[in-house]
């Protein structure tokens, strides 16, 4: 026997990512799988699909895929010092217009929209799909481990019931024929009750 409740899970590093993979699994009359993933890796959702149908046939799973970034690299953060001029320009025009003072450190104007960016970093997403590919089947052979072991407990628990049932069958059986002379006892007894009541 194999529960339909299951969870599993892997991470994997590789370079300065880490990938996790987590299923989760319910009972459902049909197989419906539910897959969350990075923006960037929705193109790998059929495949992964494919992967899971491998491990289960029926049940309502959740797979949830995310991609974390272990170390910022520095060359992503960029500045762009025509939008640090622009504001610059901004706050000298509008105290000449006030007559207010314009004066502004670097770390001010550095705290203004845009003026340092984190650049869009070229990634190459194929390179990812063995790593994901790995974390996924970890994950799928934990969760179908973890749905066996919980199988095995309910196996158990229906074993245990069935020979309680089979106990108490075992000791009607033996008390039947007793329980019906008891039985028969009474009635005879309210039956000639009853007749010596009209004599």
């Amino acid at each position: 026997i194999k529960s339909m409740t299951g969870f599993g899970r892997c991470e994997i590093s590789e370079g300065d990512r880490k990938f996790t993979v987590e299923m989760k699994g319910v009972n459902h009359r049909y197989l419906d799988l539910s897959v969350r993933l990075p923006r960037k890796l929705n193109f790998y959702e059929p495949a992964i699909r494919n992967q899971v149908k491998e491990f289960a046939k029926r049940g309502k799973i959740d797979i949830f895929v995310s991609m974390e970034q272990l170390q910022e690299n520095a060359e992503s953060i960029q500045y762009n010092p025509q939008i640090a001029a622009a504001y610059l320009s901004g706050i000298s025009q509008m105290a000449d217009e006030f007559s207010i003072d314009g004066t502004i450190q670097a770390y001010q104007l550095a705290r203004f929209p845009d003026v340092f960016t984190k650049a869009e970093e070229d990634d190459n997403e194929e390179e990812w799909i063995p790593i994901v590919t790995q974390a996924l089947r970890d994950a799928c052979e934990k969760f179908a481990e973890s749905r066996r072991i919980e199988g095995e407990k309910l196996a158990k628990d229906l074993s245990e019931k069935l020979d309680h049932i089979s106990d108490l069958v075992d000791k009607i059986e033996t008390r039947s024929p007793q329980i019906v002379e008891e039985y028969r006892k009474k009635i005879t007894e309210k039956v000639e009750q009853l007749l010596g009541d009209y004599h």
